[in-house]
């Protein structure tokens, strides 16, 4: 069946590239792909030169209920919302670096069990980017800036506009000669001094080589690389005393020493007045220009620095899509570069620049879990009720990733139990591919005519085994109610064919098809329910912890060394931003911190409103009812060994009343067995 590539429309404010052309889909199309084009708008492509090539048209935002198996094409990241993501995506997501949200984003693939190509990661063998924006970034970048050091120089104070959009290259040199020629009038008819880091790579081509367009000449570009970065550590002099700075440096995964800071701002030489970051991370802990924490837009180009600085005043350029700037160009190149990757997509399962990229999608899905996982251990140690209780459902296989490894253990059947069962066995299987001539396709049609239906999911499971759990689990629910929390709703019926009419809209009876799909959707929503058994040494063990075995043994509680201890001490924030102070409404500026975050973060809110956590330690008692909760929700299995057939037994509550202290006993002091008050003997 041909591989289905999706292209979706885009939703970023003011992104106009596409990593996909019209070209490079005829080319897909001729090369036998199925190619899907959502319509746009805001895309520097037509609808209409994507059809005239022969793609589908369809309509934005279709790629959400597009079948599991295409491949969801895009340039940005996908909007920030609580959908799951099944199918295999290939887009920048800005998240494989540890950038803001990285956890929480990353797991809504992962949770959905799809898959993320980054384009960010596509890499050939010689961990080289095989396609990349890198050279119109910085081309666009440069012209962003010198944009910004014309406003500042012919506006001083002024908070700069919008940046106009350009169809072409040749529209923004034009605007950009046309903004400069004033501006290097009023600075004395001194033209800006630009240093470029990172100048030798694509990136910083695209740099000088918008220098040079824009009419600088040589002695006013100093191009600077790794042979003059690894010389000395930075911060570097040369940088505050240029213009403008265009940082072209590739972000990787090691620090990088800063290439500015506040204290080689602080400088009275300074004439450094605009920053272009093109690689613009600014809240990864290795980003080189740590004096600024967010990103600026097309319609808000510039930021201020995180601290205040000295005179002449300071910008920085922190789009993170410049070659927006110039759409046609930069897709144009783009899509071609990656098209002999997308030629490869149907057999990306053996293809190494995709099984790189989803090895690295893995590790770092992997990572993720990791960090929320310890998130909700943090919280947990730190006496908070609902992430204890979590940790205990997962751990026991009642929820989670360890409940579904349980259900894919359960649901499978059980081999033939003799020899007469399992020759049985092999006669149905030949007569099964006679019928269908040895093919696996989905549909065929029988001796008499009628269509003989692919074997559904469910037909592969061994269903009595699963009825018969799902009988038991029922009466265990009733029997519960009221002292059992079970998640999700309760086990109704017992009938797969519940929901099969009798006939169909048109009189006539339901095909195998319309019953296959009704039981599946049946069986789908009841798999969800079970809570598949635990193996019954597991099972005693959360037994025995339900009855109070976290007090003793080796489930005890063990006592916090003194050095474990939280001993943190409340100090003032080093670098009080006043900016936010000034310009927000306070209310938002010291908004506390919930406890919940803090437990999570295990960072102390130090704000005025600050609600101060207490060291709260979970009773023995509080874990005891909590095991016993997730007992009442466990099965475990037996099989008779003659008949085969399955029993299932349940936790249950068992009150049992500790031992009375002796201080405790005082209250029945002089009452007799009876509870009658015995009568006071005189004293001789």
């Amino acid at each position: 069946m041909p591989t289905v590539i999706h292209l979706r429309a885009d939703t970023k404010p003011f992104e106009r590239r596409s990593s996909l052309s019209p070209k490079t889909a005829k080319a897909l199309l001729d090369a036998g792909y199925i190619v899907r084009v959502e319509r746009s708008a805001e895309r520097i492509y037509n609808d209409e030169e994507f059809a005239e090539v022969g793609a589908e048209l369809v309509p934005a935002g279709s790629w959400v209920k597009a079948p599991k198996e295409d491949i969801i094409l895009g340039l940005k990241e996908l909007p920030e919302d609580d959908i799951d993501l099944p199918h295999t995506y290939i887009h920048f997501q800005h998240i494989f670096k540890k950038q803001t949200g990285w956890a929480p984003s990353l797991s809504r693939f992962a949770r959905a069990g799809g898959t993320l190509y980054d384009l960010e990661f596509l890499v050939n063998s010689d961990n080289r980017r095989i396609a990349a924006f890198g050279y119109w970034a910085g081309y666009a970048g440069t012209a962003v800036a010198f944009i910004s050091w014309a406003h500042q120089i012919l506006n001083p104070g002024v908070t700069q506009p919008q940046v106009p959009l350009f169809e072409n290259a040749p529209a923004l040199i034009s605007h950009v000669k046309s903004v400069l020629e004033p501006a290097i009038r009023a600075n004395n008819g001194q033209a800006p001094r630009v240093i470029v880091i990172g100048a030798l790579g694509r990136c910083g081509s695209g740099a000088v080589q918008f220098c040079r367009e824009a009419g600088l000449d040589e002695e006013s570009i100093l191009r600077w690389d790794l042979q003059e970065t690894a010389a000395k550590p930075g911060p570097y002099k040369e940088i505050v005393e240029s213009d403008i700075f265009v940082n072209c440096v590739y972000l990787g995964p090691n620090p990088t020493p800063p290439f500015v800071t506040f204290d080689s701002l602080a400088t009275p030489d300074r004439k450094l007045r605009v920053i272009c970051d093109v690689s613009c991370d600014p809240n990864s802990p290795n980003n080189p220009i740590p004096i600024y924490s967010t990103w600026s837009t097309f319609d808000k180009p510039t930021v201020p620095t995180s601290k205040p600085v000295n005179d002449p005043e300071l910008r920085i350029i922190s789009i993170d899509h410049l070659p927006t700037l110039i759409p046609r160009e930069s897709s144009d190149e783009y899509s071609g570069l990656l098209l002999p990757a997308l030629l490869t997509l149907d057999r990306r399962d053996t293809e190494g620049v995709w099984t790189r990229a989803e090895q690295t999608y893995k590790d770092r899905a992997h990572l993720a879990r990791a960090y929320t996982a310890l998130r909700t251990l943090r919280a947990a140690n730190s006496g908070e009720k609902a992430a204890m209780e979590s940790l205990i459902s997962k751990g026991f296989g009642r929820s989670g990733s360890r409940r579904r490894e349980l259900m894919a253990q359960f649901v499978i059947s059980q081999g033939p139990k003799d020899s007469s069962a399992l020759e049985e066995a092999l006669k149905s299987a030949r007569r099964s591919s006679e019928a269908t001539n040895g093919s696996p396709s989905a549909t065929h049609a029988t001796t008499d005519g009628t269509a003989k239906v692919k074997k559904a999911f469910f037909e592969k499971w061994d269903q009595q085994k699963l009825m018969k759990i799902l009988q038991s689990q029922r009466q265990q629910q009733r029997d519960t109610k009221g002292t059992a929390s079970w998640p999700g709703t309760p086990v109704k019926t017992l009938d797969p064919d519940q929901f099969i009419p009798k006939e169909t809209i048109w009189g006539k009876p339901p095909g195998e098809n319309l019953k296959q799909t009704k039981r599946a959707n049946w069986w789908r929503r009841n798999a969800e329910k079970i809570m598949p058994p635990l193996g019954r040494g597991e099972w005693e063990m959360l037994k025995e912890l339900s009855n109070g075995g976290q007090e003793r043994g080796e489930w005890e509680i063990p006592e916090r060394r003194p050095l474990a201890v939280l001993t943190e001490k409340m100090t003032a924030q080093a670098n009080w931003n006043w900016r936010d102070h000034a310009t927000k409404p306070t209310a938002i500026v010291e908004k506390p911190k919930s406890l919940k975050q803090q437990r999570r973060t295990g960072q102390k809110d130090s704000g005025p409103y600050s609600v101060k956590d207490r060291d709260r330690n979970l009773s023995t008692r509080w874990f005891q009812r909590a095991y016993t909760r997730a007992w009442q929700l466990t099965p475990t299995m037996t099989q008779d060994p003659n008949t085969l057939k399955y029993s299932f037994t349940w936790g249950s509550i068992q009150s049992r009343l500790p031992p009375a202290a002796k201080h405790q006993l005082d209250i029945f002091k002089g009452v007799d067995e009876n509870g009658r008050k015995q009568q006071k003997t005189p004293s001789p």
